[in-house]
């Protein structure tokens, strides 16, 4: 077994000289030994490649949760880099075993199927080592009927691997994901959720580091609202009709629109059902743009709620902080947010227990609702976060970027941000919340990604 002792101070000397050999720069010989020099280094420098691969996986699978090991390799960001490169350098230490049997020939890789190297009788006897085992004497039939049940091994191996992948992609979809594989995400998902129950706080930042100009990505469910005309509708609050933002059918706020466009917009329906929109269609930067607004088919419901203005949500109280944002495609950005505490929203409208000064009390925590559900005026986009994330204090309503109102493009005039949850989670331009103890739809879910989109 090669052990981390056996590459030694000598070894970078002695792996140069077998470099220049096997490229033909040196003619000297090798050493006769078990393994050379540049083995030892190399097979020493994977298992500290594999130390590194899951120390710096860690630090990009939960970079909120293990922000201390994140914090190591010089953020998330850096941690993603020493991940990628240490992938291209297992890349390159398979290509140069390939190369290296390649250059050795057929009687190595013969070798390598059946275990026995085939060599003259005199050749061995000259250049036996010390370390070489005893040469056996094999009939030529035997190595060739070793050497075809390797290659029937091998191939049924391939056949069988073959055969899985169809039978996994076989089997029916589950919200855009072959079962199997949704069964795998969800159980990855169980495991995080326990093990960390989203009660890690991510860094915070000073100012000076945010970005000036925050990437805009995603206009899906991005509509082209009169801002005055906003509202947001909630759904599952307590006694809803005690409030004075009630209403009997929050879904029939039509945000603006008239009666006229709205029955144009129904009558545009019939003829032709609206196509889903795909997540092909999410722009990038310059690309994103406001859409029309179109009244979601489930409108008029007939479902009591609240109907909040930027007034109501502006005098809970005011939060500002700096984190990390972090989107599933890879890049990260350190943003100035304010708003309010959605935990806030939740004390001051709680959904069907106690009173808000019971915001902190086991039994409040315990009646809340599993999960909140979150919803873009237009019905397009649509996402859902658990209630421990729903009750963290990083998670907010945010309507101010940089000390500034929130713009369109960034989701004027309300979204959510928390560092708990990748991007996909962190809806823009919210039209509608609702209370609910069943796991909401979710937009990137039904695409195929997880639901959990934990950090």
């Amino acid at each position: 077994m090669v052990t981390l002792r056996q590459a030694t101070r000598h070894s970078v000397t002695g792996a140069v000289h077998v470099m220049l050999h096997n490229l033909g720069l040196s003619k000297g010989p090798l050493p006769q030994q078990k393994f050379n020099d540049a083995q030892r280094i190399a097979y020493t420098g994977v298992v500290l490649m594999g130390v590194g691969s899951l120390m710096t996986g860690l630090a990009i699978y939960k970079p909120t949760q293990l922000h201390i090991i994140t914090a190591l390799f010089g953020g998330y960001e850096m941690a993603r880099w020493f991940h990628f490169w240490l992938t291209l350098s297992y890349v390159g230490f398979f290509l140069i075993h390939v190369a290296q049997v390649i250059r050795a020939g057929w009687n190595n890789f013969r070798a390598m199927l059946i275990g026995y190297q085939v060599a003259p009788v005199e050749s061995v006897n000259r250049r036996r080592s010390p370390m070489d085992k005893t040469p056996l004497d094999v009939e030529p039939g035997d190595i060739h009927r070793r050497a075809r049940r390797s290659l029937l091994i091998g191939g049924a191996t391939a056949a069988i691997g073959g055969f899985l992948w169809r039978w996994l992609n076989g089997w029916s979809r589950i919200d855009g994901l072959n079962a199997p594989f949704r069964k795998v995400l969800d159980f990855n998902a169980a495991i995080a959720c326990g093990l960390f129950h989203e009660r890690a706080h991510a860094p915070e930042y000073d100012r000076s580091k945010t970005v000036r100009d925050f990437r805009r990505n995603g206009d899906i469910g991005l509509a082209d609202l009169k801002l005055g005309n906003w509202c947001l509708q909630l759904i599952g609050v307590e006694n809803p009709a005690s409030y004075a933002q009630y209403n009997n059918d929050v879904t029939s706020w039509m945000y603006g629109m008239n009666s006229s466009e709205v029955e144009s917009a129904d009558a545009d329906t019939i003829v032709s059902i609206k196509k889903p929109v795909m997540h092909e269609d999410d722009a990038k930067g310059a690309d994103v743009t406001m859409k029309p607004m179109e009244m979601p088919q489930k409108a008029h419901q007939n479902i009591p709620g609240l109907l909040l203005t930027m007034a109501d949500v502006r005098n809970l109280p005011h939060v500002e902080m700096v984190t990390e944002f972090k989107c599933i495609e890879g890049w990260s950005e350190i943003v100035y947010w304010g708003g309010v505490r959605l935990r806030d929203l939740i004390a001051a409208f709680p959904p069907h227990i106690g009173s808000a000064s019971q915001l902190h009390s086991a039994e409040f925590v315990a009646g809340l609702p599993e999960y909140i559900a979150f919803e873009t005026p237009d019905g397009q986009y649509y996402v859902g976060i658990e209630r421990q994330v729903a009750l963290h204090p990083q998670t907010l309503l945010a309507y101010e970027l940089n000390g500034q109102p929130l713009t369109p493009d960034h989701g004027a005039p309300l979204r959510l941000v928390t560092p708990l949850k990748y991007g996909i989670k962190q809806i823009k331009q919210i039209g509608r919340i609702t209370y609910t103890n069943m796991r909401p739809r979710d937009y990137w879910h039904e695409q195929g990604y997880d639901y959990y989109a934990g950090l």
